[in-house]
């Protein structure tokens, strides 16, 4: 937003998938432009924010763009990309390309999920690109971090704590019941631990073993 101030400059704002209008990080930006009183120089539409000095904001999800549509965008000079752990390896193949303007940036902001998402591999998967900046940013480098969203991530964190937990001993369980050749007790308990947690990374080696399990059974079964 202070970028399209200072001078005219074209930005998309991406999400992955998205529906309405209501799911982008519109009313975000509406937020600052009043924070820093830049109501005068914004014209805030239903589809798109507008600059005095022609500077123009829009907001689009990737799944509607395809090899031919995305053309569209060539001319952009910033594309951020919003929770850009959920953008696709489709998605990012199509957009790195198309932001080619010169002076053009690609931003993108995400929560680091897994190693295997497109925006990780791209960013951190492998040697430094020389063209990209790439900040690990937390709470704690946050200066104005509020103390209700302090309390928040104590609270999620116990709660994080005893969900790992419980799911550490359903997984035990689990391997018990492999070990005692109870395929049946060993998916109850799989199914419970992912019941309380499917994105807990230590599921990803339990299912590898229990997919095991069930090949060795059926072959003594053969």
């Amino acid at each position: 937003m202070l970028c399209c101030y200072a001078r005219p400059r074209r930005a998309v704002c991406i999400r992955e998938v998205q529906n309405s209008i209501k799911e982008s990080v519109r009313q975000l930006i509406i937020d600052k432009i009043g924070k820093f009183d830049l109501g005068a120089f914004f014209t805030i539409l239903d589809s798109e924010i507008r600059g005095k000095n022609g500077s123009l904001i829009i907001f689009k999800g990737m799944q509607s763009y395809n090899s031919e549509n995305i053309k569209s965008l060539e001319g952009y000079d910033i594309a951020w990309v919003e929770e850009a752990q959920n953008l696709s390896d489709t998605s990012l193949r199509l957009l790195r390309p198309t932001i080619r303007k010169p002076g053009s940036e690609l931003w993108f902001s995400w929560n680091p999920r897994y190693e295997t998402d497109a925006v990780d591999r791209f960013f951190r998967g492998g040697a430094h690109r020389k063209d990209a900046v790439v900040v690990a940013v937390n709470w704690n480098d946050n200066p104005w971090f509020p103390d209700v969203l302090r309390q928040e991530m104590q609270s999620s964190q116990q709660k994080e704590a005893t969900r790992s937990s419980r799911v550490a001993e359903l997984l035990t369980a689990m391997r018990e019941s492999i070990a005692r050749k109870d395929i049946a007790g060993a998916d109850r308990a799989f199914n419970e631990a992912s019941r309380i947690d499917v994105l807990d990374p230590a599921l990803d080696q339990a299912r590898v073993e229990l997919a095991q399990a069930h090949d060795a059974a059926r072959e003594k079964k053969n």
